[in-house]
């Protein structure tokens, strides 16, 4: 324990490798952040044979900036830490652009959480990119990135790990366009033997056509009657964490809207479940 808190003053006292908009020693922010995961226990996936723990998280984080104004990954990190996810699917993060300094958002995150980041690209914007990632504690054994239908370009990004898949989408605002999404993750999906979970802000209430398209191949994990959208007083639920049926039987411990009015304009959601198939 004392190497590893030796190692932490260590790190936290360089300048942190974040581009033009970082650089200084923000020590006294951080430590608190990484003490947790130090002192905490975490969900770590577990899988013994066909069975699985976990706990997923879902987060569109608008590229970082705040209700008040304030882009800080080391808000959004610490939302992030105190939930101690084993995967976390990320929407609106901005790459490495004009808007937020040329930071690389994603990077950032991975680096004040200790998690593998994975980058999937939607669109060139302000001299980069803006798209979705994914944060996970196991490192990724492959990855793929579909494109999907909108009228601004969206992306599908699918992480295999060991024992599960988690793709991350940000669905567009056309149901038309949702709709077509639908059948082509759907399709993305059947591919895998493992179990397949698919996370993000979808633009849809629960009893819309697109979620319902959804729950012809997908089993929904999260409570749909706890809104995430807005973030300071939530009136809907776009949001939402799925898992693909037919590989086995999902159950829920716990759906979880974490209540924070601040960190973006979206609430983040988790969800703890246990999972057994053939």
């Amino acid at each position: 324990m004392h190497s590893t808190l030796s190692l932490l003053h260590s790190r936290l006292t360089k300048s942190l490798p974040f581009g033009r908009s970082g650089g200084a020693s923000i020590a006294a922010i951080l430590l608190p952040i990484l003490l947790l995961f130090v002192f905490s226990l975490p969900t770590a996936a577990k899988g013994n044979g066909k069975h699985l723990k976990l706990r997923l998280m879902s987060y569109n984080v608008r590229h970082l900036e705040g209700m008040d104004g304030i882009v800080s990954a080391e808000r959004i990190a610490g939302v992030i830490a105190s939930a101690h996810p084993d995967a976390v699917a990320l929407q609106e993060l901005d790459s490495v652009n004009g808007r937020t300094l040329y930071a690389d958002q994603l990077r950032q995150l991975a680096w004040l959480t200790g998690m593998h980041p994975v980058w999937a690209t939607a669109i060139s914007f302000a001299g980069g990119g803006y798209g979705v990632g994914m944060l996970t504690r196991e490192k990724p054994v492959s990855v793929r990135r579909i494109p999907l239908p909108g009228s601004e370009p969206r992306m599908l990004l699918i992480v295999e790990t060991e024992k599960y898949v988690y793709a991350c989408t940000h669905l567009d605002l056309t149901e038309q366009a949702r709709l077509a999404s639908v059948e082509i993750i759907s399709r993305e999906a059947a591919k895998s033997g493992k179990p397949f979970f698919i996370a993000g802000d979808l633009n849809a209430e629960p009893d819309s056509k697109v979620i319902g398209a959804f729950e012809s191949n997908f089993q929904i994990l999260n409570d749909t009657t706890a809104k995430t959208f807005p973030a300071p007083k939530p009136t809907e639920c776009i949001d939402y964490i799925m898992v693909r049926k037919g590989i086995g039987i999902a159950k829920v411990r716990r759906s979880t809207v974490v209540d924070d009015p601040l960190s973006s304009d979206h609430r983040p959601l988790t969800v703890d479940l246990t999972m057994r198939w053939k």
